[in-house]
């Protein structure tokens, strides 16, 4: 069993464009992304490295977005993000958990 300790995120692609991170916590690889740069050559390339992660690790792979920030929330969709469920932060804002896959 892993630990449940938070491990700070790590870069595992680095593009031009782009750069994206995972982080492990609670069991589960959450990934963050940098966005430089956002064109249709720059999705082709996001989305196969989105499968090349998903492919290459045996746990859950998630995202996470507050509802208020509608920019990334869009950017999930368009990369085929779907909401898992919605929870209640201690701030009281409420938060999607992404889960993806291809």
């Amino acid at each position: 069993m892993l630990s449940k300790r938070v491990c700070s995120k790590r870069p595992v692609i680095i593009r031009d464009n782009y750069t994206i991170y995972l982080e492990l916590f609670d069991n589960i690889l959450w990934v963050h992304t940098d966005m430089i740069n956002w064109n249709k050559e720059t999705k082709s390339q996001y989305m196969e490295d989105l499968k090349a992660i998903h492919k290459s690790v045996l746990l859950p792979v998630r995202g996470f977005c507050k509802e208020a920030n509608t920019k990334l929330a869009k950017f999930g969709k368009v990369t085929g993000w779907k909401i898992e469920k919605q929870i209640v932060l201690r701030t009281g804002d409420i938060a999607h958990i992404y889960y993806w896959s291809k």
